[in-house]
């Protein structure tokens, strides 16, 4: 990407950020204007979902092209994650209810993916990757 972070792009008036079509994003700000087609939003961060235009968008109808429910699996082509189209029901449907508050619904869906005990992700080498979640209480 022509810039390190979503959060540095010095947006005077949000959103910056728009999804043209299933596999491209818009960055429109003052001191950038550009199209990246493919992109792969993979699993966004914590404070932004796949889909966001801004911090905590999370019930964005976008779909975008994900590659976070197939991260570390090696299922796409020639060993890469398959990738898969995604937009703010993947969360909001199943977890709404569950966890309603500020960044909720989409936090559990995004963990879900991480890696876990048992959850057969690894490195493109072969390795096993470790699960996140000894880190989260220690």
């Amino acid at each position: 990407m022509p810039f390190g972070s979503w959060y540095g792009l010095g947006c005077a008036n949000p959103p910056c950020l728009s999804y043209p079509s299933q596999t491209s994003v818009k960055i429109a700000t003052p001191s950038l204007n550009r199209t990246i087609d493919p992109f792969d939003s993979i699993c966004g961060n914590v404070h932004y979902p796949p889909n966001g235009q801004s911090d905590y968008d999370i019930n964005n109808a976008a779909t975008v092209q994900s590659s976070c429910a197939g991260f570390g699996l090696h299922a796409g082509a020639g060993g890469a994650d398959a990738s898969a189209a995604v937009k703010s029901s993947e969360w909001m449907t199943p977890y709404g209810g569950l966890a309603g508050d500020c960044d909720g619904p989409f936090l559990v869906w995004w963990w879900q993916n991480m890696p876990a005990f048992g959850a057969a992700k690894t490195f493109g080498d072969g390795r096993p990757m470790t699960s996140v979640w000894p880190f989260l209480y220690y």
